[in-house]
């Protein structure tokens, strides 16, 4: 059951009580049902670390990683579902930390063109694995695997030849597609039509997402060169792609009986997810992201408010305050505008994934950078 509150009901207000979310999917671990869950999560926790070590990647956050993996899917937990949804989160988690190892300043600020070409490198390999995965896709035309089915610059979907790649992006690359290849497995049961449309769906989702995480290291450069900040509107537009809830949930479509029909009822709901979960990341990682001098919500409005975004805050100083209330307003207004979508939408596993992964995102940036709860 979906936790909404009305507090006002002189106005019809819905709110969208992750509190309750969250309270009420701990209290099933006294269920009969719930007493599994422990052991689940320390099984999926060795298959993650096994997983990610057998590509060469950091098994940092593994326990938060299968935890994000038993939530996102219905209860009772099936193992294989919540296992695929669990290494997806864990691909996330180790990109986003590949583009916080990016230099503040890699190229001359005049030479814009050279950025993107840094950046272009940084993602080559990952970038591969998408625009190869056409060979999976054997009943589309050709021409629905052009570059605009991705959303790709042009400029990424050209062959390029570097003298040398990082190799963490080639460790990346490799898992990535070790994990299209296990989807395969997973959906070829299912009849042919859903199974390729789930799969395109998953692909250009990520895709998608790989994109704006790769603008906003851009954008990241740019603020450091010319103290230049986009608006919060222009920023959430991006960010509510890049913080990869919508990514999930096209994996959690895919356990639909309708997956196309679910994703369609469901997309609105998770733009304004998305918006939730990355207001929440911001307030959350502040500390973080304040020392690295990054692009997020709170700089934009201390800009905004008249502070010198670029100044030597600490987390208690009183423009930080201001900002971080406001940012808190913005977030709880998204928080009412997402109640108010999902009172329309049908329940089912992306429902599940939504809802569950929206709620404990909020409530693990309340205690700290992404902690458990």
């Amino acid at each position: 059951m979906i936790a909404l509150t009305c507090p006002h009901s002189t106005t019809n207000r819905l709110s969208f009580d992750w509190r309750a979310i969250v309270a009420q999917r701990k209290a099933s671990m006294h269920t009969s049902i719930g007493r599994e869950q422990p052991a689940i999560i320390t099984q999926m926790t060795e298959d993650i670390q096994f997983w990610l070590h057998s590509h060469n990647l950091s098994t940092q956050r593994a326990n938060t990683i299968a935890y994000t993996g038993i939530i996102g899917t219905p209860e009772p937990t099936d193992y294989d579902q919540a296992l695929l949804l669990a290494k997806f989160a864990s691909l996330i988690f180790r990109i986003d930390e590949y583009f916080d190892t990016c230099p503040s300043r890699p190229f001359d600020p005049k030479d814009p063109i050279g950025q993107l070409w840094y950046i272009d490198r940084m993602i080559f390999p990952l970038s591969q694995v998408l625009l190869e995965s056409k060979h999976f896709l054997k009943h589309l035309s050709q021409a629905d695997h052009s570059s605009h089915l991705f959303q790709f610059p042009t400029r990424m979907t050209k062959t390029t030849h570097y003298n040398s790649l990082p190799q963490e992006s080639i460790y990346l690359s490799k898992a990535l597609r070790d994990f299209i290849l296990t989807l395969i497995k997973t959906w070829s049961p299912v009849s042919q039509w859903p199974h390729e449309w789930c799969l395109q769906n998953v692909i250009s989702e990520f895709a998608i997402a790989l994109k704006a995480m790769s603008n906003e290291v851009y954008q990241n450069f740019r603020f450091y060169d010319t103290n230049k900040l986009p608006t919060l509107e222009h920023y959430l537009e991006q960010a509510h792609l890049s913080i990869c809830l919508r990514a999930g949930g096209a994996l959690a479509a895919g356990f639909e009986e309708f997956p196309q029909m679910a994703w369609a009822r469901w997309v609105g709901a998770m733009e304004v997810a998305g918006r939730v979960v990355r207001l929440a990341n911001d307030l959350g990682s502040l500390e973080r992201e304040l020392e690295e001098r990054k692009v997020t919500s709170i700089t934009i409005t201390l800009a905004e408010l008249g502070y010198d975004p670029t100044a030597p805050y600490d987390v208690n100083s009183p423009e930080i305050t201001h900002a971080k209330a406001i940012v808190q307003e913005r977030l709880d207004a998204e928080l009412d505008q997402l109640a108010r979508r999902i009172a329309r939408t049908p329940a089912g596993p992306l429902a599940d994934y939504v809802i569950n992964c929206t709620a404990f995102t909020v409530a693990m940036y309340e205690h700290g950078d992404y902690v458990l709860v």
